[in-house]
């Protein structure tokens, strides 16, 4: 019997934050739905600008400007844990917030994306 699990999430968005915040800014938490009966873990690819010196997620604008953020699992600053769940056939809600750690390098105004992955391992 093949087993089979669903995720769906969506946007996790910062807001408006001022050119020269050097203080820690979090985003608001973007549920994601997990459904799957049988145990699973939850983890998050390095989205599209991934940061390896630093280990930290980076979003851009068009001009390939860049700021860093981290992703928790809690509202804390703690850093996303990759989770592990028991198994339900009714839907898990799994809160991910998004943290600024300041903008110290002179970014200019502007819309900055990224898009991280979701993956449900079971």
């Amino acid at each position: 019997m093949v087993t089979a699990c669903s995720v769906s999430g969506g946007t996790l968005a910062f807001g408006n934050v001022a050119t020269g915040t050097t203080t820690t800014t979090s985003g608001t938490s973007n549920n994601v739905s997990v459904t799957c009966p049988t145990p699973y873990s939850v983890t998050l690819g390095q989205g599209g600008h991934w940061d390896s010196t630093n280990s930290k997620f980076q979003v851009a604008d068009t001009n390939g400007n860049l700021i860093g953020y981290r992703l928790s699992d809690t509202s804390g600053n703690t850093t996303w844990e990759n989770p592990t769940f028991p198994g339900s056939p009714n839907p898990t809600t799994l809160p991910i917030y998004g943290i600024l750690d300041g903008l110290t390098n002179g970014q200019p105004a502007g819309s900055y994306t990224d898009i991280v992955q979701i993956q449900v391992n079971y």
